[in-house]
Parts: C-alpha cells; sequence; structure tokens
C-alpha cells in the first residue's frame, strides 16, 4: 500500500474481536430469556448499535429505549475492549510502519470509538491514529460511504489540501464494506477474517490488495 492516507476498521481488521461480538446478540438475549435464532439474528450484521438495538426492541417486544438496549449490550462487552482483547497479528508493526512512511491514519468503525480507543491504548497503537469516528455519529452504516467520505474530508481539511476518495486506502475485513468503499472510488484493502470466511474469495475479487495476515502486507 503506498497511499499517504489511510481509514482503518477495528474489528475483525486490527482488532481480534469478532469472536466476541460473534456472540454478543445471543448472549443479551438470552439473559433476557431469548432464544434467537440464526434467521433471526441475520438482519444485524450490517446494522449500526442503535438500528440493532430498535431492532430487537421491534422483533421481541422489549420494554425498553434502543438507548438503554445499547448501554446493556455495551456493559457486555466493554470488559473485553480494556481487559484482553488482542489486535491481529503484526497489525501494530504494520501501522508502526506506516506511520514511519508519514501515513496519515484515521479510523473508521461501526463500533463505539471509546471501545476502539480503550483496545488501542492498552495495546500501544493509539498514537498513530489522527480521529477515531463512528457509524453511529455519521448516522449511517457501511452500506453507505457517508463515514469513508467524512473522514476523507476531514483529513484534508487537517492537511489542508484536497483529497479524492482514490487518494485513500481503506482497510476493512467484511465484503459489503469493501464494496461500499470500492465503488465510492476509494482504493480498497481486505484482511481476512475468519468470521467471513465464506466471502474470501468474494472479498479478494473486490479489494485492491487482500492479505491474510498483516505480516502479509507492505
Amino acid at each position: 500500500m503506498r497511499k499517504k492516507y489511510a481509514i482503518f476498521d477495528v474489528d475483525g481488521t486490527l482488532a481480534d474481536s469478532m469472536r466476541y461480538w460473534d456472540h454478543l446478540a445471543e448472549d443479551y438475549l438470552g439473559g433476557l430469556g431469548i432464544h434467537a435464532s440464526g434467521e433471526e439474528l441475520a438482519p444485524i450484521e450490517t446494522m449500526t448499535m442503535s438500528e440493532s438495538s430498535a431492532y430487537f426492541i421491534h422483533r421481541y417486544s422489549l420494554s425498553k429505549t434502543p438507548g438503554e438496549v445499547m448501554e446493556e449490550m455495551f456493559s457486555l462487552i466493554r470488559k473485553h475492549y480494556e481487559e484482553d482483547i488482542p489486535l491481529k497479528e503484526g497489525a501494530a508493526a504494520y501501522l508502526r510502519s506506516l506511520r514511519e512512511r508519514g501515513v496519515r491514519m484515521c479510523v473508521a468503525t461501526a463500533n463505539d470509538t471509546a471501545l476502539s480507543r480503550a483496545c488501542f491504548r492498552r495495546n500501544g497503537i493509539l498514537e498513530y491514529f489522527d480521529f477515531f469516528v463512528s457509524c453511529e455519529e455519521i448516522g449511517r452504516g457501511k452500506r453507505d460511504p457517508d463515514i469513508y467520505d467524512f473522514c476523507r474530508e476531514k483529513m484534508a481539511d487537517e492537511a489542508g489540501t484536497s483529497l479524492l476518495p482514490s487518494d485513500i486506502a481503506v482497510f476493512e475485513d467484511a465484503a459489503y464494506c469493501l464494496e461500499t468503499a470500492s465503488n465510492a472510488g476509494y482504493y480498497t484493502v481486505a484482511l481476512f477474517e475468519r468470521s467471513y470466511e465464506r466471502d474470501w474469495d468474494r472479498i479478494r475479487r473486490i479489494a485492491d490488495e487482500s492479505y491474510v495476515s498483516w505480516k502479509e502486507a507492505a
């Protein structure tokens, strides 16, 4: 990757956290005595946390607000970001090499930025990123390019220049995110995530670069 600007996803891309998220909804609903099927949970895969919360309230007639559901789910997963979620192997060294080359980096996540910051601070990579933005802040998930466009405009403002989508590399693990960024004109870099193993062939077709491990990236 030879771009001077980069936008990074967190979960499944830099942080090895997907196994926690894969079971969060099931664990949360199970705590309420609800045994959700895989079919019932499938729609939340591309939703933001607030969208998922609203979906649960509607689907299971919960007497809660979306904010209450979000906070309850965050309370289940927060401790993992603060205490034990590791980075993907080789991620820290790769980020360090980009910073040494003068690459400006930011985070675009569907997760809460406070959780991402806690994980990055504990793993010693927080300093590499200029800013963090969440889909909740933007008001749209990664089916739309708004979060990438926001990051591009903010990077351009901070650098005092103009930037085209093609000037920026977007690092993601999920096919739909890579497709969104690619269709919007961004240079895309994919990292393998076991949760999306079934989509790997499609992901490799979408992305400009794709890697099974950060140790392969250059």
